[in-house]
């Protein structure tokens, strides 16, 4: 199943679901997307097909990959906490108006946050079993909470972006 180009129906259903969430304006289609990132990310853990399995050193890749892709998103949360904390109250109202025109609320807008969070938090794990030398089960277990947790970051984070954009866009 993961030797094939499958994947592209999940690429497929992202891109549906965020242009269904902006054109109809509701965040639905984001809880089928993530509950469909789970599926085939809990598939792709617990594979038993050795063909599908991936090795140590592209494991480890992965997984730093991922926390450097995530840590990007911080940047845009202190000025975004800039914008809501720290400006003057008309700021403040002006962008809280904004996000409730886009139907976007602030537990959506603050999410990608927390997962990123989450997910920057290092849980030592080991890579490999000792017997065979393969990647073990807790590292698998790690790089599933990892990936699934970047693709529904930065689901949330397009959609967010996008549904207010149409707004300011006169949609």
């Amino acid at each position: 199943m993961f030797q094939q180009p499958y994947n592209l129906l999940v690429y497929s259903a992202a891109l549906v679901v965020l242009l269904l969430g902006v054109w109809c304006g509701t965040t639905i289609p984001l809880f089928f997307q993530c509950t469909l990132f789970l599926v085939w990310d809990l598939l792709f853990a617990i594979s038993r097909n050795p063909k599908d399995s991936e090795d140590r050193d592209t494991a480890i890749t992965r997984s730093t990959t991922i926390g450097t892709l995530l840590s990007y998103f911080f940047p845009f949360y202190t000025i975004l906490f800039a914008l809501i904390f720290v400006t003057e109250k008309a700021k403040q109202t002006a962008f809280l108006e904004l996000c409730i025109q886009a139907n976007v609320p602030m537990w959506l807008l603050l999410t990608p946050f927390v997962l990123s969070s989450i997910n920057l938090i290092f849980v030592p794990v080991a890579v490999t079993n000792a017997e065979n030398k393969q990647v073990s089960p807790a590292f698998k277990g790690m790089l599933f909470v990892l990936t699934l947790g970047q693709q529904c970051t930065v689901l949330i984070f397009a959609h967010c972006l996008l549904r207010i954009a149409y707004v300011l866009s006169g949609g």
